[in-house]
């Protein structure tokens, strides 16, 4: 059977090159100070735009995944996108390895490895803060096989909720949602997964997290580019 995905998903790599691409791209542009902005607000606004673009494309993944028929190809899909997100995450890890945990905005947006290392980390966090919550059960249950993995993941979803600088409310919203369905940060007392339906059909959550999510991502569409993946 052959899947066809958002280019990004097992293949989340390809995307480095239009980052760094983007990021020199805009170091080469002329300065334009009409709105009193530094070229570090201008690159990291461009940047914020360029990672929803790829929000988008992890919505219709997600979906991709959810709508395959059997448990087993859905676990086999996810345990690949896990080890190509681990691999990735312990890559640009070794880049902030002599870092506190909070970068220096200035100083990051100047260097192009680092901003590209924080945006592969947003990325990669931010889709599998999806896969968490909307299909927890297959998710956990690799994790607990997987423990190596889950630290490299458990290290990226807390290193980028301390360093928010390319996410958008909505992503802000399900990493923190993600981070407690882990238990990785204490739950509150009304804590529930907005993507689990209970008995009777519906959302668990009175919240619109996941509803809100789901509006903002969907009136978008995908790029045209995709990636064949054969199961």
């Amino acid at each position: 059977m052959h899947l066809l995905f958002i280019c990004g998903v097992l293949l989340l790599n390809a995307h480095r090159a239009c980052v760094q691409e983007a990021t020199e791209h805009i170091e080469n542009e002329p300065i334009n100070n009409s709105n009193n902005e530094t070229p570090v607000f201008e690159k990291q606004q461009h940047l914020k735009k360029l990672f929803q673009s790829f929000r988008r494309e992890h919505f219709h993944a997600v979906q991709n995944i959810k709508n395959l028929q059997s448990y087993e190809r859905k676990y086999e899909m996810i345990v690949k996108i896990i080890n190509q997100m681990v691999k990735i995450i312990t890559e640009k890890q070794k880049i902030f390895q002599d870092f506190e945990d909070f970068l220096d905005h200035d100083n990051l947006f100047s260097d192009v490895k680092q901003t590209d290392s924080l945006f592969a980390l947003s990325e990669n966090t931010a889709l599998f803060s999806d896969i968490v919550l909307q299909i927890p059960d297959i998710t956990r249950r690799i994790l607990k096989k997987q423990k190596t993995s889950f630290d490299s993941l458990k290290w990226s979803m807390i290193f980028i909720n301390k360093n928010r600088y390319l996410l958008d409310q909505p992503t802000i919203e399900i990493l923190d949602l993600a981070l407690q369905e882990l238990n990785i940060i204490s739950r509150e007392p009304n804590y529930s997964n907005p993507y689990v339906q209970n008995k009777k059909g519906r959302s668990s959550v009175k919240g619109k997290t996941a509803e809100k999510q789901r509006k903002t991502i969907i009136k978008h569409k995908p790029g045209p580019q995709i990636a064949r993946v054969e199961l």
